[in-house]
């Protein structure tokens, strides 16, 4: 074999090892892990899920990379009553019966960049002060994408909603809490129950969504609203692309 063909089958050869994923990952480099459940400080530890930090506010506790296939578990990811700082980025949920991820209790949290597919319920929040989700995924749930309930001062930002039943539902004792940037798609809804004044809801873009506020809630943020698509039946004779009127809820 002459040395011109030799080295044109090696430089194919490195192509396709480099193009070929590590053996065991999944997309975006995660690999498979069972369910997580952490209900003490005993629980944060490698077996469940936690690749690094020390739980501290500027050293959270960890939990990144993971594939979870949750549908014998019934949930992906619980973590109830622990009071140290956690990170959840980078995981994907899917088939829970119960919900994606479970979080009670815990007042520091930050969920972000992770997807949640199939799931009964994606995201469940209760009991929360200043918690934060968003660049996150919600798609195809059966019953709601995020459901919160007792929370206050958190933040839900930047996410993307796909699929009827997979917006957000604020239940009562949710108040002063932020949801601004998300995206819902295939008539993913946003419903605001009675008791859940106080939310500040600005620059989402709801397409068809179903929206509902039954609380005293707050749509803009003094100088923009939403986008509410096809829903909008208002004018923008300034051409300013904030419309004239508001939009009734």
């Amino acid at each position: 074999m002459n040395r011109r063909l030799l080295y044109t089958l090696s430089i194919i050869i490195l192509i396709a090892l480099t193009a070929m994923p590590a053996a065991g990952y999944g997309e975006n480099g995660r690999s498979p892990h069972g369910a997580i459940v952490i209900s003490s400080p005993a629980d944060l530890n490698p077996k469940n899920g936690i690749v690094g930090g020390e739980g501290t506010k500027g050293d959270p506790f960890l939990i990144d990379g993971w594939m979870i296939n949750a549908g014998t578990a019934g949930f992906g990811i619980r973590i109830t009553n622990v009071l140290a700082y956690i990170v959840i980025s980078n995981v994907s949920i899917q088939s829970a019966s119960v919900a994606g991820i479970q979080i009670i209790g815990v007042p520091h949290v930050l969920i972000q960049d992770c997807e949640f597919s199939g799931n009964s319920v994606g995201l469940v929040l209760k009991g929360l002060s200043g918690a934060i989700v968003r660049r996150s995924r919600f798609v195809d749930c059966t019953g709601m994408g995020i459901s919160m309930e007792k929370c206050r001062n958190s933040t839900i930002e930047e996410n993307e909603f796909v699929g009827r039943n997979s917006g957000i539902v604020v239940m009562d004792g949710s108040t002063s809490n932020l949801i601004v940037g998300n995206t819902f798609r295939g008539r993913a809804s946003l419903s605001l129950y009675l008791g859940s004044g106080g939310n500040r809801i600005y620059h989402n873009n709801f397409f068809e969504a179903v929206v509902m506020d039954m609380g005293y809630n707050v749509w803009d943020n003094g100088r923009e609203g939403n986008f509410w698509g096809k829903q909008y039946h208002g004018k923008d004779k300034n051409s300013d692309g904030i419309g004239d009127l508001p939009h009734k809820i």
